[in-house]
């Protein structure tokens, strides 16, 4: 299944920040992640373009979300964001053919744009936090995420985090629901399944080396538990999903 991670959106946005301030950090780089994800389904090795720009008050991050900066001060900022690709970045996407034999007869889970906004915060010179929601016409995803910095000998940064999200009703059901078809047509599903909202928690954790002082390679992974509501749904296999992967990055 080709997904991209949201541990990508931690990355780059923590290493936006430089002491207390929330400052530009322009660069392009290429990451490839494995992704284990709660599906019936492969995991899959995919290669992804990191872009992240900013220019006055407008800007592009990665995972492909784009934002106007609405207020902002030392150490705090308030954005409205829109991403036009809402759960094909954090495992949810997935196409049919992307299921193994007894489920791949279901209809594609798409991804959906959304806007929302973005609330990003230095407690000190290395804790950071960000706070998000999106609503689209598919749902509502709504993410805390507290994480922290440590400067390592030899140009090494590791950033740990923990994270807790929450999709709405109609968004589990958008990608989970199963309807009465999708069980007959399918040897792997016996029930038919709606929605409900559901919590979950992430760790990750990321390790930058500077090569130079425009470059720096990154190893990242993580896991993110859900509810063991999301199991009632057939075409789920576990409420765990793990990611990993490294990438190369240079800033400008």
């Amino acid at each position: 299944m080709k997904k991209i991670l949201m541990i990508f959106t931690l990355l780059t946005t923590s290493l936006a920040f430089a002491g207390d301030e929330i400052t530009p950090a322009n660069s392009v780089g290429l990451m490839g992640s494995y992704n284990k994800t709660l599906y019936h389904a492969d995991a899959a090795i995919v290669a992804i373009p990191a872009v992240n720009f900013e220019f006055d008050r407008v800007f592009l991050r990665s995972p492909l979300e784009f934002g106007v900066i609405v207020y902002e001060e030392s150490g705090f900022r308030f954005s409205l964001v829109a991403n036009p690709l809402i759960g094909y970045f954090d495992g949810w996407s997935a196409k049919s053919t992307d299921f193994k034999g007894g489920y791949d007869e279901i209809r594609d889970r798409k991804s959906f744009p959304a806007v929302g906004g973005s609330i990003e915060a230095m407690f000190s010179d290395d804790f950071f936090t960000d706070f998000s929601g999106y609503w689209g016409e598919k749902g509502i995803k709504a993410t805390a995420l507290f994480g922290k910095t440590f400067e390592l000998p030899d140009r090494f940064t590791l950033i740990p985090s923990l994270s807790a999200r929450y999709y709405s009703r109609s968004y589990i059901d958008h990608f989970l629901g199963i309807n009465a078809r999708e069980v007959a047509e399918n040897l792997g599903i016996t029930k038919t399944y709606r929605g409900k909202s559901v919590f979950s928690g992430c760790f990750d954790l990321s390790l930058e080396m500077g090569i130079t002082d425009n470059a720096a390679l990154n190893l990242f992974g993580g896991m993110e538990l859900f509810e063991k509501e999301v199991q009632k749904s057939d075409i789920v296999k576990t409420n765990v999903q793990f990611y990993g992967g490294v990438g190369l990055r240079f800033v400008f």
